[in-house]
């Protein structure tokens, strides 16, 4: 690649309008440099004098090119320099050779490198690298302007629908408990509006559907790329797993489903947080409640294996294709056989982000029509 096609790349992947200033009297190998239309780039050349440059007309630069006669001048050029661009990004090479003496004071002054010897490939590898090093300077703090503003919208969209979720709720369960309601409709015609039992308690069950998928993307959020605090202790995983089956009883009930219990009081002690464990087997359990016919049967099993507790929540369902089995983790992901329901994907890979806080694998194993089965593992308590 020659000097001028190096050039336009390395400024080009740095801005989206790249622009190279040359500030001072270039040597004769470098004149072909001042041809604008040589390179796709805008080149700016403020000549020996230096004066008032970048005037407001002039565009912000990507790369400065300084060549000075005079070593003595050039602390003062590059301080200049500095300050004209200001707080906006910009390269400074000299391609005046400086004193070894005035070095560090040339990179307080704002000297980004130096070239002891113009050559125009070697020229061409310090901005290519020096533009990747800025690029990605770039990136990391637009990444990071734009994380803290989905935060807060996140947060503050969560409020404003958490509010009116509540209120509704509040009011919805006040009518079922009957109060501020008649136990049965008059004859006398007024503004109340009578409902059923059944259709008050689906409008609560809706209720609470729509607050568990705002809790869920706030904990997506707040979990993506930060690793999830813990209070780890020792647990029983026999008596946590029975607090798990207690908590599904309604929702077993009404999907005429069984939930099977293989978990030996032998096991050893795993060291783990006993809240965020108990979620992942209340999802796990209430996934396939949720995602297959009634009757099906859900089996929590448990065993010592390699040093790890490798747990399991297995059903006779309808399971999902081979295919489907590496995306089912991913954030917003929904199988096919999973499409028809509410919700936006986001609970296997909050399970996920659970276990891998423990420092655990999850898994999933599923075939149609054969069922399906999730594995993950805990670590040993270190006393066990």
């Amino acid at each position: 690649m020659t000097l001028y096609g190096s050039l336009h790349y390395m400024v080009a992947v740095a801005s989206e309008k790249p622009v190279l200033w040359i500030v001072g009297e270039p040597d004769a190998s470098l004149a072909a440099w001042l041809k604008a239309d040589a390179i796709d780039c805008e080149v700016v050349s403020f000549g020996a004098g230096f004066g008032a440059i970048a005037p407001p007309s002039i565009p912000s630069p990507s790369v400065i090119l300084i060549h000075v006669p005079s070593v003595v001048d050039l602390p003062a050029r590059c301080a200049q320099l500095r300050q004209q661009v200001g707080d906006r990004p910009a390269i400074i090479i000299s391609l005046t050779a400086p004193d070894p003496a005035q070095i560090d004071m040339l990179y307080r002054a704002g000297m980004t490198d130096y070239v002891m010897t113009l050559h125009p490939q070697t020229l061409a590898t310090r901005v290519q690298a020096h533009l990747a090093q800025q690029q990605q300077v770039c990136y990391a703090q637009r990444l990071q302007r734009a994380q803290h503003s989905v935060q807060l919208m996140l947060h503050a969209v969560s409020h404003d629908l958490r509010i009116p979720v509540l209120g509704m709720q509040m009011v919805l369960k006040n009518l079922l408990a009957g109060i501020g309601c008649c136990a049965q409709p008059t004859s006398e015609p007024d503004d109340r509006i009578w409902i059923s039992r059944s259709l008050l308690e689906r409008m609560v069950a809706g209720s609470d559907r729509h607050l568990t998928l705002i809790d869920a993307l706030v904990d997506a959020h707040a979990s993506e790329g930060r690793s999830r605090p813990l209070a780890c202790q020792p647990l029983a995983l026999d008596s946590l797993v029975a607090t798990v089956a207690e908590h599904c009883m309604p929702q077993v009930q009404k999907s005429q489903a069984a939930l099977i219990q293989q978990v030996p009081p032998t096991l050893p002690l795993v060291f783990a947080d006993s809240d965020q464990i108990q979620r992942l087997l209340e999802h796990l359990v209430g996934n396939a409640l949720k995602h297959n016919p009634p009757g099906v049967q859900v089996m929590i099993r448990a065993e010592h294996h390699d040093g790890a507790i490798q747990c399991s929540v297995i059903d006779n369902g309808v399971g999902i294709s081979p295919e489907q089995h590496s995306q089912m983790f991913q954030l917003s992901c929904k199988g096919p056989a999973l499409s028809h329901t509410q919700g936006l994907g986001l609970g296997l890979y909050l399970c996920q982000q659970i276990v891998q806080a423990h420092g655990g694998t999850i898994g999933l194993d599923s075939t149609p029509d054969a069922g399906t089965i999730v594995t993950f593992t805990l670590p040993v308590h270190p006393a066990a």
